[in-house]
């Protein structure tokens, strides 16, 4: 039960992450910010 229940921490987690990444990635757009590639070049790279 203890494994299960640590994978689903880790894909909760991953999957905020993502959600974060993706909501700064459009903002950026949207505002053409070229912060996005300058402080999270990793990122950028993700996404594309």
């Amino acid at each position: 039960m203890a494994c299960l229940t640590d994978s689903k921490l880790v894909y909760s987690i991953k999957g905020f992450q993502i959600l974060l990444y993706t909501t700064f990635f459009y903002y950026s757009i949207l505002f053409d910010l070229d912060l996005s590639y300058q402080l999270y070049p990793k990122i950028g790279i993700v996404i594309q």
